[in-house]
């Protein structure tokens, strides 16, 4: 993600068909090891439900790829071996149950190479009433879940900023 007002309308067209819905759960996924032991498969995308039936699944790759969908397909072919897991697992998500879906911004990560800063978007920051927010941010590749009661710092940037940017760009110079 190089830049992100080149990903942010299409982010802003997956989440804007949730906005002003509930909370009602969330599903995520476990990987089963050949031993039978299981543990919580964060590179699966956490899919949210809302007052419709498709859950909106959000997945971070790489290091800065945003993978936002409505619906239950997944990013990849994870196998036979992994299990969903219904409202349990991430507890992050669970003081949001029964909240109502506000907004979005997208915000600035942390990279450096070779002591240089490198402009790097890895931060997806869900906002819901009641000022509480759902950050899910990009942890080397897969999900990192943080909830917040209160704007976390940062960088952040939304569709309804990069509107008028690009209404403000299209003005005739006077």
């Amino acid at each position: 993600m190089h830049h992100p007002e080149e990903h942010i309308n299409d982010i802003d067209k997956q989440i804007s068909a949730v906005t002003g819905q509930y909370l009602s759960g969330y599903t995520c996924f476990e990987y089963i090891a050949d031993d039978g032991q299981s543990d919580r498969w964060d590179d699966m995308p956490l899919q949210l439900f809302f007052d419709g039936p498709m859950p909106l699944s959000i997945a971070w790759s790489h290091f800065d790829n945003l993978w936002c969908k409505i619906g239950t397909e997944l990013p990849f072919d994870p196998g036979e071996n992994y299990r969903k897991c219904n409202n349990h697992g991430i507890r992050e998500v669970e003081p949001l149950i029964g909240q109502k879906i506000c907004s979005f911004y997208l915000g600035k990560g942390q990279m450096t190479i070779e002591d240089r800063d490198v402009e790097i978007w890895t931060r997806l920051l869900l906002c819901f009433e009641g000022g509480q927010y759902l950050e899910i941010y990009n942890k080397l590749d897969e999900n990192g879940y943080m909830h917040h009661k209160q704007m976390p710092n940062g960088d952040w940037i939304n569709a309804e900023q990069v509107a008028q940017r690009d209404d403000a760009s299209r003005r005739p110079l006077a």
